[in-house]
């Protein structure tokens, strides 16, 4: 999702002029099994989202040593097609205190950040009857508040849902857009906190507040 601020660009970041003749040196590594989730840091602590067998991991790793801290698994349903890869495509969403991840199935879950405890799980995809799509789902939730927007994909206005950060409950859906593998950012437009989406035929501004489209426009072909 392109960093912190999902522009591209490094924090605080200073890289050497030139790596060493061997390249850089490995400080660890950590086995992780299918999907392709990348990682998210926070503080002293690397978040990384795979699949083993028939569960999804959520994973804390000490970002010194690459030691474990804690796991948290959640029952993997998704069979892959087109590619067979079966893990979740999602990165890992850290706001506050908690860890969002969005499943290769659509199924979104809550933990807590220092112990990996689970707060809430949500079947968003079955919940709102939307399609697999090509690969699973591929759009990594986004933060605003206290709500959490999911590009679901939907029936019935479902195309994008925001959940409760607090318990998981939904707080409002909008809209009849299909799911993409584009992850929504948060700008901010007239002084207000708007949400872009480029969903599988449009591109939205969104107001996180109550789900109103500001403005859309085609993007993509079928």
């Amino acid at each position: 999702i392109l960093g912190p601020q999902r522009s591209g660009q490094a924090e605080n970041e200073t890289l050497p002029d030139r790596w060493p003749k061997d390249g850089p040196r490995v400080e660890w590594t950590h086995k992780v099994g299918s999907g392709y989730a990348g990682p998210a840091v926070k503080g002293q602590r690397v978040l990384v989202f795979h699949r083993l067998g028939d569960k999804e991991r959520l994973e804390a790793l000490a970002a010194g040593t690459g030691k474990s801290l804690w796991k948290t698994d959640f029952d993997a349903t998704y069979r892959g097609t087109i590619n067979p890869d079966d893990g979740p495509r999602c990165v890992p969403l850290i706001h506050g205190d908690a860890v969002m991840v969005y499943g290769a199935a659509g199924d979104l879950h809550c933990v807590d950040l220092a112990s990996g405890r689970r707060r809430w799980s949500r079947a968003a995809a079955e919940d709102y009857k939307a399609p697999d799509g090509y690969f699973g789902a591929g759009s990594s939730p986004i933060a605003v508040g206290n709500a959490v927007l999911v590009n679901v994909g939907g029936d019935d206005g479902a195309g994008i849902v925001a959940f409760s950060l607090t318990d998981g409950k939904t707080l409002w859906k909008a809209g009849d857009e299909l799911a993409s593998y584009s992850s929504p950012v948060l700008t901010s437009i007239d002084g207000q906190p708007r949400v872009v989406f480029v969903t599988r035929y449009n591109a939205i501004v969104v107001n996180p507040a109550n789900g109103k489209f500001v403005a859309s426009t085609p993007f993509g072909k079928r």
